[in-house]
């Protein structure tokens, strides 16, 4: 198997959230996520990542966005171009087109 399909991801009933950060870069907000599963890789560089839990954490990202209109729409807009060129159906066809051809060939 390809070597960029030996990190283990798996979507744990927890983890549906994560999808709900799609949906925001999708369409161009800015995202605040705590630092769980793979949250901090996908909004590297186009979000703001705080430690789970920490609600002073939290209220400074808000306050921080809320004040900065600028810098939502800059995070906002890097997470949109992010998410077309890595998680766009565009982006993840050819991977899972691999992914079943070498299981297709492997069985």
């Amino acid at each position: 198997m390809p070597s960029r399909f030996h990190r283990k991801t798996v979507l744990r009933r927890g983890d549906r959230c994560l999808l709900k950060v799609f949906d925001a870069m999708a369409m161009g907000k800015p995202v605040i996520a705590s630092d769980v599963s793979d949250l901090p890789i996908v909004l590297e560089g186009c979000g703001r990542i705080i430690k789970p839990g920490d609600v002073g954490e939290l209220r400074e990202s808000i306050l921080a966005l809320y004040n900065d209109p600028e810098l939502c729409e800059e995070l906002g807009t890097k997470a949109r171009q992010r998410c077309v060129k890595k998680y766009s159906y565009n982006a993840l066809a050819p991977v899972v087109e691999e992914l079943v051809s070498t299981a297709y060939i492997s069985a």
